[in-house]
């Protein structure tokens, strides 16, 4: 089981129990403007979330797959924070282990790559979490199994990571029941492939990952119609990205969903007035986190609000 060690400068903050494969909430609030800003992480699922998939869906909605079945669950409280959840129920009985990737896309809407194939699915009662589904359907035929990754932008939209390091943009147009594709575009040129995970927002907002961990975003402002046309890329999380066993989007509006680790300690240097990441680190005491946290290479880091916290996530 995992602690959390919280110490502030000028503040008294307590600690709080955290078990290894919790389900954070983190909220990107800046995620029109494209720059920094975060809320911290909060714990909104104890233990339990070590799925072999997970997917986020719309308006809370979060599928995962457990035993080859599809489990719901619904996050009541996606919106502000607050650990709401109904689920899980078993809305997928069987064979939901066999997609190469899986993904969703809002409304319901799941694609899955088997074989070679892109299958359409539509989860009627996506809402309530009933058994409810359309007939899936092959809208796909061939070469899907051939990308690094794969990831919805939303509203019919599909991005693809070539091996090469292009992504490519699809359009299914008839995203809620039927074939018929636009693409594939060729919208980013190279250095896609060296991205740990990519996943989407809302609105042409991109997340991802680098070797180092740093995340990053980027909204392709072509989103919508395919053009090469980006905004730009900013660095908003400093390292520790990749420690996480998921992550993946909370269905818009800045929300992002992590898998906690198991039993790693994690140091976290944030400005006590704005919320923002400007350091983090590998620790197990508090000790060493308010070390790491004041030296001198952070503190040239560090935004000029005058107090900071630093957080210890260590193994209990």
């Amino acid at each position: 089981m995992l602690k959390l060690l919280t110490v502030a400068v000028l503040l008294i903050i307590p600690y709080s129990v955290w078990a290894d494969s919790s389900l954070l909430w983190y909220r990107h609030f800046k995620w029109q403007e494209g720059v920094d800003g975060f809320s911290l992480p909060v714990i909104v699922g104890q233990g339990g979330w070590n799925f072999g998939k997970l997917l986020g869906g719309e308006e809370g909605v979060i599928y995962a797959v457990a035993g080859g079945d599809l489990l719901w669950y619904r996050h009541r409280g996606w919106d502000k924070g607050t650990p709401e959840f109904e689920g899980p129920q078993t809305v997928g009985h069987g064979g939901w282990d066999q997609f190469f990737q899986l993904i969703s896309a809002g409304d319901g809407v799941l694609y899955g790559v088997r074989g070679s194939d892109l299958i359409w699915y539509q989860h009627i009662g996506w809402k309530e979490g009933s058994n409810v589904f359309a007939a899936p359907q092959t809208v796909g035929v061939g070469g899907w199994d051939q990308f690094k990754a794969i990831f919805s932008g939303g509203k019919g939209i599909i991005y693809a990571i070539q091996h090469s390091g292009d992504l490519l943009w699809y359009r299914h147009r008839h995203w809620q029941g039927a074939e018929g594709f636009d693409g594939p575009v060729v919208v980013g040129h190279g250095g896609w492939a060296n991205y740990r995970r990519v996943f989407a927002g809302n609105d042409g907002v991109i997340y991802r990952t680098t070797a180092s961990g740093d995340l990053e975003t980027v909204r392709h402002v072509g989103w919508n119609d395919g053009t090469d046309v980006w905004g730009t890329p900013a660095k908003i999380g400093y390292g520790g990205w990749n420690r996480f066993s998921h992550i993946f989007s909370g269905g818009g509006d800045g929300v992002i969903y992590a898998v906690a680790p198991a039993s790693r300690g994690r140091c976290t240097c944030y400005s006590d007035e704005d919320a923002r990441v400007f350091a983090e680190m590998d620790a197990c005491s508090t000790a060493e986190c308010l070390q790491h946290c004041e030296s001198d290479s952070q503190v040239a880091r560090r935004p000029l609000a005058s107090r900071y916290r630093e957080t210890a996530y260590c193994p209990k």
